[in-house]
C-alpha cells in the first residue's frame, strides 16, 4: 500500500516499539491497520478512482471483477453496488472483517478470499473482464521475480480481450526528485484513540529497492507512544513494468499520471496509472 491517499493500506510486517520489541498483541496491530484506513478520504478518492475504472469494464451488468489486495473492500463494494460480480482477495484477515463488514452494511454481494497475491495461481476463480490492484500493492511484493509470477497468474485469469488495471508510484520521478518523506496522517483507532502516522523512504539500501519507514504514534488518554516499522518497496517504473507486462503476456498498454488520464511524464508524474489488456 509507499503511502500515499492512494495506499489503502498499512505495511505488513510486525510492529516494534521505540525499543525494538515486537510487539505481540494482535489487536494493537489492527487497531492501527483501521485506524491507517480511516485516515484516507474515501469519498473523495472513490469520487475520483471508481469513473476511471468503469471506463475499462464491459458496459451492462454481470462483468467480472477481481480487486486484488482490496483492503476494506471501499472498490469491491463500488463496483458490486453498479451490478458487477467482484471478489476480493486480500492477506490481511483484519481488512477482510472490514471489507465483510462493508458488505452487509451496503446490502451487496462481493466474495471475499483471504490469500497472498503470490498464490492466485493456484485459486480456481475462473476468469475475470478486469483485475484491480490498486494502493501500490504490487511494490510490496518481495522482488520482481515474484512480481513476474503474480503478473503471469493475472494474464491468466483473464477472459480474452481483459483488462489489468493497477497504480504503483513512479521511482523514476522519486529517485529524480530525491523525494524521500510524505505528509503527516491522523486517523482513529475503532476504539476512538488518535493515531499520527508519519512516512519516510530510505533509499541507501539495495539497488531496486527502497525501505518505507512507517512510525504510528498513538495517543492513549494523555500519553503518546509511538510504534515502527519498515517494508520493502521495489522501485518500479515504466520501462521496468513495460518490460515485464509484454514478458507476460500483455499486449496493448497505457500509461496515464492519474486518474483523469494526464499523460505521463516519466520524470515529473509521482503516480503511474497502468492498463495493459490481453488479446481477444
Amino acid at each position: 500500500m509507499a503511502w500515499r491517499e492512494e495506499c489503502s493500506s498499512p505495511p505488513q510486517r510486525p510492529w516494534s516499539s521505540d525499543g525494538g520489541t515486537s510487539i505481540q498483541s494482535r489487536d494493537a496491530f489492527d487497531a492501527i491497520a483501521l485506524a491507517y484506513d480511516n485516515s484516507i478520504d474515501w469519498d473523495a478518492r472513490l469520487k475520483r478512482e471508481i469513473p476511471f475504472v468503469l471506463r475499462h469494464l464491459p458496459k451492462g451488468r454481470g462483468a467480472r471483477v477481481l480487486d486484488l489486495a482490496c483492503g476494506s473492500g471501499r472498490h469491491s463494494v463500488a463496483l458490486a453496488s453498479r451490478g458487477f460480480e467482484v471478489v476480493g482477495l486480500d492477506s490481511s484477515h483484519v481488512m477482510l472483517s472490514a471489507a465483510a463488514e462493508l458488505v452487509r452494511r451496503e446490502g451487496v454481494s462481493v466474495r471475499l478470499i483471504e490469500s497472498r497475491m503470490e498464490d492466485l495461481h493456484s485459486l480456481r476463480l475462473g476468469k475475470f473482464n478486469l483485475v484491480l490492484c490498486l494502493g501500490n500493492s504490487l511494490a510490496l511484493l518481495p522482488d520482481q521475480y515474484t512480481l513476474t509470477e503474480v503478473l503471469v497468474a493475472i494474464e491468466k485469469s483473464l477472459a480474452p480481450g481483459g483488462t489489468l488495471l493497477f497504480q504503483v508510484l513512479n521511482f523514476e520521478e522519486i529517485r529524480f526528485s530525491k523525494f524521500d518523506s510524505f505528509p503527516l496522517k491522523r486517523g482513529v483507532t475503532p476504539t476512538g484513540e488518535e493515531v499520527v502516522f508519519a512516512r519516510f523512504f530510505d533509499h541507501s539500501g539495495s539497488r531496486g529497492l527502497s525501505t518505507l519507514v512507517f512510525s504510528a504514534m498513538r495517543k492513549t488518554g494523555d500519553c503518546w507512544a509511538s510504534e515502527v516499522r519498515c517494508q520493502h518497496v521495489l522501485n518500479l517504473d515504466r520501462g521496468i513494468l513495460e518490460r515485464l507486462l509484454r514478458q507476460t503476456g500483455f499486449k496493448r498498454i497505457s500509461w496515464t499520471a492519474d486518474y483523469e488520464g494526464s499523460v505521463f511524464e516519466p520524470q515529473r508524474s509521482r503516480d503511474l496509472v497502468v492498463v495493459a489488456s490481453r488479446d481477444e
